[in-house]
């Protein structure tokens, strides 16, 4: 008989909150939300964005000076995180997730800047983190057919791998 109760309880606690979370997402407008599965995990680079998609499903066509700037203002941020210049002085934002490691180098004695936050009232209160390196997308440029040139002036396949690979590093 303990048994039976334990698995009852067990059942009993589960379905609590997956009701939990159904009522969470229902407050949100869960049913009404209009999306498809275009929508889901498309990503494009900069140089080959789909402009007559953007203007038929969203009623906006960028414009080359949009996507420069845009392109401009995208970082990858430390170790692989996206991140993005939000000022001209090089402030960036990124994920939550991307810096709270760095938090405990920063903060002094008897702060806790992931509880509390942090604010900088003046641009020299801003805090540099020491050994953060950002990587700016500056210049797309296709090497495609320098990369096969180089490829083709070899005839076995490991010969192929190896002249693309010092195309690629020469290139770099």
């Amino acid at each position: 008989m303990k048994n039976i109760k334990v698995i009852f309880f067990v059942l009993l606690i589960g379905s609590v909150q997956l009701f939990a979370q159904y009522d969470i997402y229902k407050a949100y407008g869960r049913y009404e939300a209009e999306a498809s599965a275009e929508d889901l995990g498309r990503m494009w680079t900069f140089d080959n964005i789909p402009l007559d998609k953007f203007e038929n499903e969203y009623g906006f066509r960028p414009t080359e000076e949009w996507l420069e700037d845009v392109r401009m203002s995208a970082l990858q941020f430390g170790r692989g995180c996206s991140g993005a210049f939000v000022s001209a002085d090089g402030l960036i934002m990124t994920n939550h997730h991307c810096g709270r490691g760095q938090l405990p180098s920063l903060q002094t004695e008897g702060e806790d800047w992931l509880k509390d936050g942090h604010y900088a009232e003046t641009l020299e209160d801003e805090v540099k983190v020491p050994n953060l390196f950002v990587d700016q997308l500056i210049l797309i440029e296709d090497v495609t057919d320098e990369i096969y040139e180089a490829m083709e002036k070899v005839s076995t396949d490991d010969e192929k791998v190896a002249a693309k690979e010092a195309k690629f590093a020469e290139i770099v």
